[in-house]
């Protein structure tokens, strides 16, 4: 069971988790949150979610290509230490999520867990912080008991298929311990907003998850993240919300960047392939800005004429079918 919410928590840490259930082959995106690295040889970044829904880990050839051209992927972990995550997501001895929790705030938690086949005695022992960020990740269960993988788990091993070293650009005691900032009341805060927004979704009928997969395939990174702030769970304390967002966004952003701008400058003629959450991307504090200010230049992928090559290639297919079934019809 540990294992299992280990695998929960990562996939929350974008800080992006959506979920859909496909029904039939799902065609990849035509505008995947890739960019090029202009140097030589290029490298690249790509903005994930954590999770393992087949829309999204079914990669459009250009994704692929440059995933098979990398020497070294880097995702925010490795993907082949996640085991290091249990024992910080672990209560001091003596300590319960019984006896932390207010009264209330606990029925609701074992109400929501239950739903969603969790009993909340598997997290008894859990801090706070650790339980919120499982409870976005519920309608995961099924996945994860079948073997599913998270896209940064599916990125990480089709390069290492290709023999490509495997990196992490932050350590698990270094991207879990931003929520050891967190006393336990503001903890308990951010546990309430998430059951509150689970509950007005409920009402409404309508799935956060869904929708913020749909903003994800559209690749439009900044209406992604506005999508995120539009569902944020701390609403109701824009000091907390803004916070978390400096702490697990902003900050985070700065060191990644530090970092994948040394990897680079360390091995300059090696190819990176950088995979971090889509929510570090965009806007003024993030990683593209970063990048841009270090005098790194990048450009978004596939560019305005891999398009065109696109639909003259599928224009010509579409081509010899029709001259196939003319020669078949004048055969008959």
């Amino acid at each position: 069971m540990r294992q299992l919410a280990t695998r929960f928590l990562f996939t929350f840490l974008a800080p992006v988790a959506l979920y859909a259930q496909a029904h039939e082959a799902p065609r990849p995106t035509e505008n995947p949150l890739l960019w090029r690295i202009e140097s030589n040889p290029p490298s690249y970044l790509y903005g994930t979610i954590h999770i393992p829904d087949e829309r999204v880990v079914t990669m459009p050839s250009v994704v692929l290509e440059a995933l098979e051209s990398c020497d070294v992927v880097v995702t925010e972990l490795p993907m082949n230490k996640l085991g290091a995550i249990a024992k910080d997501m672990a209560l001091p001895k003596g300590e319960s999520l019984k006896g932390l929790l207010p009264e209330a705030i606990y029925a609701r938690l074992e109400e929501r867990l239950e739903k969603g086949g969790m009993p909340i005695r598997a997290f008894e022992r859990f801090k706070i912080w650790a339980v919120t960020m499982t409870l976005a990740q519920l309608e995961f269960m099924d996945d994860l008991r079948a073997g599913k993988k998270p896209l940064d788990q599916v990125v990480w091993d089709t390069a290492r298929d290709e023999g490509a070293e495997g990196e992490g650009l932050e350590t698990a005691a270094e991207q879990l311990g931003a929520f050891e900032a967190f006393d336990v009341s503001e903890q308990i805060e951010m546990l309430r907003g998430t059951l509150d927004l689970g509950d007005e979704m409920e009402a409404k009928g309508k799935s956060m998850l869904d929708e913020l997969i749909g903003l994800y395939l559209e690749g439009d990174a900044q209406r992604l993240v506005d999508g995120l702030d539009a569902y944020d769970p701390l609403r109701h304390r824009p000091d907390l919300a803004s916070r978390f967002r400096k702490i697990l966004l902003e900050d985070r952003n700065v060191h990644m960047t530090e970092r994948m701008i040394k990897k680079m400058a360390a091995s300059p003629d090696m190819t990176f392939f950088f995979a971090v959450g889509a929510a570090h991307y965009p806007g003024e504090t993030g990683i593209l800005k970063l990048l841009e200010a270090e005098g790194v230049r990048v450009t978004r992928l596939p560019t305005m004429e891999d398009r065109i090559s696109e639909i003259l290639r599928r224009l010509r297919q579409i081509e010899r079918r029709l001259d196939g079934l003319e020669k078949q019809r004048k055969a008959g």
